[in-house]
């Protein structure tokens, strides 16, 4: 995952928690918005809302432990529908989501949440295979994927 991958998720989850409203209290067509947000002056009546500040206002607007509920369920999901692949129980999904989420709230206090996330990334991906097959393997051999892109640990 790209630096650029991540600042576009933490610009669509800061629009995405916004965008109700603002098509509420102004009708701002998805195009409007974009432009807006992209430019220096920000979202008209909100001018705080801009790609320049995304790093204070993603602190402000999105709850950390939402996210990583959400990264829970989706990989509750994602077990479910790739049945042909091995992939992690309920526990070791649990375990391996309250690794991350200690990690990530220290870092969330310590730094710029978008580097925070970028850096997150970064130590995510450097994790290696077997390191992945000795710390989350489960007594019958499934393994996490959630780290390797997709592709089954052998």
């Amino acid at each position: 995952m790209t630096a650029a991958e991540i600042r576009g998720g933490v610009d669509g989850l800061v629009l995405g928690t916004q965008i109700k409203q603002w098509d509420d209290s102004y009708g701002y067509k998805l195009s409007e918005i974009l432009e807006m947000y992209y430019s220096e002056q920000g979202i008209v009546g909100q001018p705080r809302y801009r790609a320049c500040n995304r790093g204070s206002v993603f602190s402000g607007t999105i709850d950390s432990g939402e996210i990583l509920n959400h990264a829970i369920s989706f990989a509750y999901i994602y077990n479910q529908k790739i049945k042909y692949l091995k992939v992690a129980t309920a526990e070791n999904i649990q375990e391996f989501y309250s690794v991350v989420r200690v990690a990530y709230d220290k870092m969330m206090g310590l730094a710029n949440p978008v580097r925070v996330l970028t850096t997150l990334q970064i130590e995510l991906d450097r994790i290696k295979q077997e390191e992945l097959r000795d710390n989350y393997q489960d007594k019958n051999g499934i393994t996490v994927l959630f780290l390797n892109q997709g592709k089954k640990l052998e």
